[in-house]
């Protein structure tokens, strides 16, 4: 089952982790609004960090 599972996620992880996609973060939230499943949408900056991002 675990090699099934890895089949099946593998294509889905990042190729570079640290990257944030800012615009696939908001698609996803606004989706969640949309399903009613968050009360409201948030700005990314409160929902992920770019680890990458010079300070």
């Amino acid at each position: 089952m675990n090699t099934a599972a890895w089949d099946d996620t593998f294509g889905r992880f990042a190729t570079s982790p640290a990257a944030l996609d800012h615009g696939r973060y908001a698609r996803f939230e606004a989706f969640l609004h949309e399903e009613g499943l968050i009360p409201a949408v948030l700005p990314v900056e409160q929902l992920a960090m770019d680890v990458g991002a010079a300070e």
